[in-house]
């Protein structure tokens, strides 16, 4: 598992895992505390957290049933991270980092529509309990990742982007003489101090391709993908790269939707993958490039390292 990742029985603060197993449970602490039991001294079970900024914010727990299946038994978030993915990219990333062929979960009307967005399918149950109607869900999986689609076996764009140097006044006039918009956000990072600015002329080979083509068909954090472009021995970009990427990729295709995607990458962007210059949340982490309106965009974006792309989010990196 990667470092967002702990085993829970090597955890130390059990007040936070009751907590979290309590809010997906629905039971007395007794009844909490001999779950956590189980998970314990039971070989076919296996439970995880989620981590961030050193806190244990969600928990999937799973029992192995077979060799072909497991069963969901338990899968929360704390209440101040819920609706930002965080429940869906636990189960894919388990299910991707341990090759499940079939998960299966039971659960009531409540949760059922979180299991449909997953990708699960739903069959009723009935009422086990009184008036309860429950619900047996199951995904598929699929064992190995279609080959052709991964990097460097996969189609991908291929570009020689020119570095010319210029100062910071002078990029900013030439921006403005190319009919580049920018947003506040990219209007940020031109002009914090921390983006670097080569006065040497030199060019890069980049490589446009999506999360799906570095092996996530489930999608993403940051941190993931970008660990997985450096193994398949992409770089990431310098920042500065973006403004002049943006100047002569002048024929991207428009974005002819419109559509708005909360807390996800715009249809049509492309996203410059380069490391952030500040940790901050409400700080831009980097750049993208849309085309819209007939308008050629050059834009910053604010992700926070628990943000989950969506595996046709297209990015750039440097070959």
């Amino acid at each position: 598992m990667n470092r967002e990742w702990i085993d829970l029985n090597m955890y130390h603060d059990l007040d936070a895992v009751i907590e979290l197993l309590s809010d997906c449970m629905y039971a007395d602490q007794a009844t909490v505390l001999r779950e956590i039991e189980n998970y314990q001294m039971t070989t076919s079970r296996q439970w995880y957290g989620k981590c961030h900024a050193g806190e244990c914010i969600g928990l999937i727990g799973v029992e192995h049933l077979s060799e072909c299946v497991t069963e969901l038994k338990h899968i929360s978030v704390r209440s101040d991270y819920r609706r930002l993915g965080i429940g869906r990219n636990m189960i894919m990333t388990y299910v991707r980092d341990h090759n499940i062929q079939t998960l299966i979960a039971e659960t009531d009307k409540d949760a059922v529509h979180f299991y449909k967005k997953v990708g699960f399918d739903i069959v009723s149950l009935g009422e086990k309990y009184a008036g309860v109607e429950r619900f047996q869900c199951t995904l598929h999986v699929a064992l190995v990742n279609d080959l052709k689609s991964i990097y460097p076996n996969c189609p991908v764009t291929e570009r020689m982007v020119i570095i010319d140097g210029l100062n910071r006044e002078e990029l900013m006039k030439q921006l403005q003489q190319s009919s580049i918009h920018l947003n506040a956000y990219a209007e940020m990072l031109l002009a914090d101090e921390r983006f670097m600015i080569s006065s040497t002329r030199y060019s890069l080979h980049t490589v446009e391709l999506t999360a799906r083509n570095l092996g996530f068909p489930d999608g993403a954090t940051t941190e993931q993908m970008f660990t997985k472009a450096q193994q398949l021995g992409l770089k990431l970009c310098p920042l500065e790269l973006a403004p002049y990427l943006r100047m002569q990729y002048i024929d991207q295709p428009e974005d002819m939707e419109g559509e708005v995607r909360h807390n996800q990458a715009p249809s049509g962007s492309v996203t410059v993958a380069s490391e952030p210059i500040s940790e901050e949340d409400t700080f831009p982490k980097g750049f993208y490039l849309r085309h819209m309106h007939g308008e050629l965009w050059l834009r910053g974006y604010c992700a926070d390292d628990l943000h989950s792309w969506n595996a046709n989010d297209r990015f750039i990196f440097v070959k």
